[in-house]
């Protein structure tokens, strides 16, 4: 099962986490059915994303590794890259 989950979200991976959010709702539902451990969600995510997105991760929660940030510090990094707040101009 787990390879099949793995292959299937592969594809696409950044565009569906954080324009639809299908990848994160996918994501709770695996580690759900599969009775993964809070503290292993982290490096279960970080296994299964692909080399790009790890990449991207590392490079954005540096000099820190990533598995030592939290699964809701991981989305929030992921969320303000990839949705950053508009900067608004003033006159």
């Amino acid at each position: 099962m787990f390879c099949l989950f793995a292959e299937s979200i592969l594809l696409s991976w950044l565009q569906l986490l954080w324009v639809d959010r299908a990848y994160l709702d996918r994501f709770s539902l695996y580690v759900s059915i599969n009775n993964v451990e809070p503290e292993k969600q982290v490096s279960m995510l970080l296994l299964v994303i692909g080399m790009e997105p790890y990449s991207l991760i590392r490079g954005l929660v540096s000099p820190v590794k990533p598995e030592h940030k939290s699964l809701e510090e991981l989305k929030m990094i992921l969320k303000r890259h990839y949705n950053p707040e508009p900067i608004v101009i003033t006159e």
